[in-house]
C-alpha cells in the first residue's frame, strides 16, 4: 500500500514541478511529512527534495 503511494509520488514529483513536498505527501495521503520523507528514502534511495532536484537536473 505504502508502495503504491510512493509511486503516485514519484510521477507527481516528475510531473508537477511547482508543487512542494508537502503538498505532494499530502495528496498521496501521508499527514506526516518526516514519515513520508523516511518511506519514500526507503523505497527509492533518495529523499523527495534529492529526486526532485535529481529529476529537474535531468530534465533540462
Amino acid at each position: 500500500m505504502i508502495d503504491l503511494r510512493i509511486e503516485k509520488a514519484t510521477r507527481l514529483l516528475i510531473k508537477n514541478e511547482d508543487l512542494s513536498i508537502a503538498e505532494i505527501a499530502d495528496s498521496c495521503g501521508f499527514n506526516n511529512i518526516s514519515h513520508f520523507n523516511r518511506k519514500f528514502k526507503e523505497i527509492k534511495g533518495f529523499s523527495p527534495l534529492q529526486f526532485k532536484k535529481k529529476q529537474s537536473l535531468t530534465l533540462k
